[in-house]
């Protein structure tokens, strides 16, 4: 078990917590994680460094893998590598040196060149608060958060808006979200859980279009192509230059508690 810079009863968070804490706790000031549903984001938000999940595609996986699996690129639905560091400075130069083409793969055919950050200062940022989603309740430690954050920001000179016609339908979105994420777990699975979630998917009403309906059909559509599906087209948030962030109420929930201190 990976234990949290104190205070230790709180976890460091997954899948990237070993990074993280290793960061708090000084080992050294750069690490690399991956993520696919947070794992860049909540360890590092849990043990107050930083992580920065990248853009699809800008920074090759070839050699992130586990001990024993074969170090080659693979290019999974919504799986990044990216950079973790106790400073956003160092996020910035670590991402500067790991984004680009593989090498071996893709360098003859294209060429990456990241634009600029918008603004030096942070009195000329445009900040989107998004604390509210259709199909899942805000925390109110969450809200209090967000509230605070964006108070703060608002005194710094930041223009803070709470609402935008540009914004995507959250419902479907969170829907597409799941039915992307568990054909990236889904391609590994034994065929006894196989099994096991094919029975679960034909109980399901055919009108279930709930979050874990879509995460049980989505999985067992992935089990029969073995990874073959092509990405659908790319989601962006469409905002242009109306907002330069959105900030959204995810993963920002205080690190859980987890009590390891009574026995073993």
């Amino acid at each position: 078990m990976t234990l949290r810079a104190p205070p230790t009863w709180r976890t460091p968070g997954g899948s990237s917590g070993g990074s993280s804490a290793a960061l708090a706790a000084g080992f050294g000031p750069l690490s690399l994680g991956s993520d696919i549903g947070g794992s860049l984001r909540v360890p590092p938000n849990y043990c107050g460094v930083y992580g920065h999940k990248p853009t699809h595609g800008i920074i090759p996986t070839r050699g992130h893998a586990p001990p024993g699996a074969r170090a080659v690129p693979r290019d999974i639905d919504l799986a990044v590598v990216g950079p973790m560091a106790r400073s956003a400075s160092d996020i910035a130069l670590e991402l500067d040196i790991l984004a680009g083409p593989d090498e071996l793969r893709d360098a003859v055919a294209y060429r990456l060149a990241l634009p600029p950050p918008r603004h030096e200062a942070l009195k000329d940022f445009r900040v989107l608060v998004v604390d509210t989603h259709p199909l899942l309740p805000t925390g109110a430690s969450v809200r209090a958060a967000l509230e605070k954050l964006s108070d703060r920001l608002g005194k710094a000179g930041v223009t803070v808006a709470r609402e935008s016609p540009l914004l995507p339908d959250f419902a479907e979105a969170a829907r597409l979200y799941m039915r992307l994420l568990l054909p990236a777990f889904s391609a590994s699975w034994p065929l006894e859980q196989y099994d096991q979630v094919k029975a679960a998917a034909a109980a399901l009403p055919p009108d279930d279009n709930s979050l874990s309906a879509e995460r049980v059909r989505s999985a067992i559509e992935q089990l029969t192509s073995r990874h073959a599906r092509v990405l659908p087209g790319r989601v962006e948030l469409p905002f242009g230059d109306e907002h330069d962030l959105a900030e959204l109420a995810e993963a920002l929930e205080n690190a859980a508690t987890i009590d390891h201190r009574a026995g073993d």
